[in-house]
């Protein structure tokens, strides 16, 4: 009894009796017939176009680098070169001659130096003849003795009830002094202050608008506030910043900055917060 082979037995889903069988009075144009009866040529030659993309994939550098160290080898020429080699000098057993001597320094122009004669006889000075005040009113001390005759007007520079020295009254604003303006109680009593006496807009606090006002004020030599500028303001609330300038001008008297004891007007920064709680 014959043995069937694979490809034919009834086992194999590709077997052409079990296609005949199972295809029979079907229309075998349908796709499924057709790669069953030309699935172990479909496979064939695919298993041959990827062994053959393979080899040729594997075999093309192979090849490449062959006929590159072929070629180099072939175009490499040997060149030698013949080197003459010189005897070496002969050796001077003469001693070296000694370096020539420095040159002399330069000649520098001096004048000789004569100590002073110390003698005994005595040295008599010219005296000077002093002047004769006639008229106190009219004459004035000086350095130097001057005959010209002044007028009554040259007093008029002396002031009739002192010495003549007006002081300028000083209005510059300082940033630091020696002693700094101070707020009754310190600067914690100055943010409680700030805090209690701030209110918050309603259109900002119904808008959730939460900021800083940076402020600047002038602290005048009697401790009172002056100008008041607002420096950076509270984004979007301008009703937050005009606020702040109401606190800070109601501030009262600090106790006011000085230099050398002298009350001066001090430029003083401060800041008012608007949180929502």
């Amino acid at each position: 009894m014959n043995k069937e082979t694979f490809a034919n037995n009834w086992e194999n889903v590709v077997a052409e009796k079990r296609n005949e069988l199972v295809f029979e009075n079907k229309n075998k144009l349908y796709g499924a017939y057709y790669l069953r009866v030309n699935h172990n040529k479909n496979l064939g030659l695919g298993l041959l176009i990827a062994s053959s993309f393979f080899i040729i994939l594997v075999g093309t550098p192979l090849i490449v680098n062959l006929i590159n160290s072929s070629s180099d080898d072939a175009n490499e020429i040997l060149t030698v070169t013949t080197v003459d080699l010189m005897a070496p000098p002969p050796i001077d057993e003469k001693e070296p001659e000694p370096a020539p001597p420095p040159p002399p320094p330069p000649l520098i122009k001096t004048i000789k130096f004569t100590p002073p004669v110390v003698k005994d006889e005595e040295i008599l000075e010219e005296e000077e003849e002093i002047p004769i005040q006639e008229d106190e009113d009219l004459t004035q001390i000086a350095a130097v003795t001057n005959d010209v005759e002044g007028d009554d007007d040259d007093f008029s520079l002396l002031d009739e009830y002192g010495d003549g020295v007006v002081e300028q009254e000083d209005n510059t604003i300082h940033m630091f002094v020696g002693e700094m303006p101070k707020f009754p109680g310190g600067d914690e009593a100055l943010l409680s202050y700030i805090q209690r006496n701030t209110e918050y807009p309603a259109i900002a606090y119904d808008s959730g608008i939460e900021g800083t006002c940076y402020l600047y004020f002038v602290v005048e030599k009697d401790g009172t506030i002056g100008e008041v500028t607002v420096v950076k303001g509270v984004p979007g609330c301008k009703k937050c910043d005009e606020n702040s300038v109401r606190v800070i001008k109601s501030l009262p008297k600090f106790t006011p900055g000085k230099n050398n004891g002298t009350p001066v007007r001090v430029r003083y920064s401060s800041r008012v917060k608007f949180e929502l709680r």
